[in-house]
Formats: C-alpha cells, structure tokens, sequence
C-alpha cells in the first residue's frame, strides 16, 4: 500500500489488473510524505509512479518516504547463486531522490549504509510502548539474529527471561524445514 500524506494511491484496478492511479491535488505544503507499506512487489512500482507523479506536478518537490518494513532486506549480502537483491532495490529508491529515506526497522545496518539521506527511527520509542501498557515474564525471538539484535536495543529489565527459535532454511526454495525452540523456560502455567 502506498499513500501520499495519508491519501492511499493506487489500491483499485481495472479489469486487467493495470492499477487505477487517482489523484488529487494536494496543498503544496512541503514536504511531501510518501508511506510505503510492502505487501507484494506491485506497491514498488506504484510507490515509482506516485512519486513520478509528483516530480511531474509540482516544481523540484521535497518528498519523504517512510518505510517501516524494508523489502529485500533479508537479502543484505552476496551468497553464491542469488542476487544480492537487497542492494539493487536499495539502487532503485536512491534513484528515486527522495529527500529523505526513514525506515523504522532493518533486518541490519546494510540497509541504512545502502540508502541514500536514510534515517533510522529508534525502535526503542515503540518497545517502550509495549513494555509500559503489558506486564510480560517472557520475550520470544524468532531467531538468533533477531534476539542478537533486540536484545540489545530492547535491554530487557532483569526479571524478563528471553529465548529464541532456531530455524534451518533450505536455501534453494527459500522455504523453513525445521524449527525448534532454543532455551525455552516451563510456560505450561502461563498458556491460558
């Protein structure tokens, strides 16, 4: 899903799939923000078109994109037989030349080092939230490299035991063949 200052773009189509761009005229308050929310590959192309139409309809805009999920970024690195696709999507923002790239959450730091103007919004904003409205006894992570990574942004209180999930991917098909529990604590009495 796309929008731009709120007003979503894009989301019909017509009978044969082509998407139904209606706009209209925004107040030319700058900047102009772009949401970028990524359920498939289709709302990359409709975020190129509203941000085209822009540069078309108003004079040398300045438009924000914000990004809370970063497509590709699973993909941060050459591996043998796969294209390091995070890289090329990251190449396609820049050469979008938005004024400024903010992204709530990357999988790593190559994301940030990929886009140009990126900011990174402190997720900590966010936990603290959660944290502050439930009373939590456990954190479960989906993976090493997200405990790695949470655990030290989060710096979980003393009293919130925290464990993982360790998965083995096959990596021609993409596709999770086992999954296990690592570490987990005895939550048979806290299941209700």
């Amino acid at each position: 899903m796309v929008s731009i200052n709120g007003y979503t773009i894009g989301n019909k189509c017509y009978p044969n799939n082509e998407r139904i761009f209606k706009t209209k005229k925004f107040h030319n308050t700058e900047p102009f923000k772009i949401e970028f929310k990524y359920e498939t590959d289709l709302d990359i192309s409709i975020l190129i078109m509203c941000k085209k139409y822009l540069d078309d309809t108003y004079n040398n805009p300045k438009v924000i994109l914000v990004m809370k999920y970063v497509p590709y970024s699973r993909m941060d690195r050459k591996i043998n037989g796969y294209m390091f696709s995070l890289k090329y999507f990251c190449q396609l923002i820049n050469d979008l030349n938005f004024h400024r790239v903010i992204v709530l959450d990357t999988h790593s730091n190559v994301t940030t080092a990929l886009l140009d103007r990126c900011m990174e919004i402190n997720i900590r904003y966010y936990i603290d939230k959660i944290f502050n409205q439930e009373n939590f006894d456990y954190v479960f992570f989906p993976d090493a490299g997200s405990m790695k990574r949470y655990s030290e942004i989060l710096k979980l209180p003393n009293n919130i035991t925290y464990f993982c999930g360790n998965k083995r991917r096959d990596l021609q098909t993409g596709e999770i063949i086992n999954y296990e529990i690592v570490d987990c604590p005895n939550i048979q009495k806290k299941i209700y």
